[in-house]
C-alpha cells in the first residue's frame, strides 16, 4: 500500500462513518486490503488498477459513500478516525511481521548454518 497521508485517514473515517458500527472494523480491513492489491497491481504492470486505483487508501474509498463532518470532536468521529488508526498500525505491524518472515525463511532455506 502507499504512504499513508492525513487524507486517507480523513476519507476513510468519513467512508466507515456510513457502515453500521458493528461492521466498520472488518470494511476498514478490506478497504486496507483493496489499497494493498491495487498497489501491488500499480507496482508490476505500471498503471493504476481499473476499479481499485493507484494502491492509496484515498482511491480505495473512491466511489463510496461518504459522511462528512466538521468537528472531530463528534464522538461517531473519533470512533471512525480511531478504527483507521487501529487498522493501519495492524497493517503494518502485519507488514513488517511477514517481511521479517520472509527474511528469516530465506536465511533458513540457504543451508547455511550460523555459528
Amino acid at each position: 500500500m502507499r504512504k499513508i497521508l492525513y487524507g486517507d485517514i480523513v476519507v476513510a473515517a468519513s467512508v466507515i462513518r456510513c457502515v453500521e458500527p458493528y461492521a466498520r472494523s472488518s470494511f476498514i480491513d478490506r478497504l486496507m486490503h483493496k489499497a494493498h492489491c491495487a498497489d501491488k497491481f500499480r507496482k508490476r504492470f505500471g498503471r493504476w488498477c481499473a476499479g481499485m486505483g493507484d494502491g492509496s487508501l484515498v482511491a480505495a474509498c473512491s466511489g463510496l459513500p461518504r459522511e462528512t463532518f466538521d468537528y472531530l470532536g463528534d464522538p461517531d468521529v473519533a470512533d471512525c478516525m480511531q478504527l483507521v488508526f487501529e487498522a493501519v498500525k495492524k497493517w503494518r505491524d502485519f507488514q513488517r511481521s511477514e517481511s521479517s518472515t520472509r527474511i528469516a525463511s530465506s536465511r533458513c532455506s540457504t543451508g547455511k548454518t550460523e555459528s
